[in-house]
């Protein structure tokens, strides 16, 4: 497994024990951030943050995201 793939599966880990997301749900949400290519674009600071900094934000995101959708 490369760097990035374990780097996801950890931040999907945070996602179910801190958010109480499933796998896919979390997945999706990784997905849709685009965090690959944010990871592409920074790969030194995308990789050497703590995973929970990109959960969170992703996190948010979502939520943001789902707030203006209902406006």
């Amino acid at each position: 497994m490369n760097k990035i793939n374990e780097y996801k599966m950890a931040m999907i880990s945070i996602f179910e024990e801190k958010y109480g997301w499933s796998e896919i749900q979390a997945q999706k949400a990784i997905k849709d951030y685009d965090f690959q290519n944010a990871v592409k674009k920074c790969n030194y600071v995308a990789l050497h943050d703590d995973p929970e900094v990109w959960v969170d934000a992703i996190y948010d995101w979502v939520n943001n995201r789902h707030e203006l959708l209902e406006m």
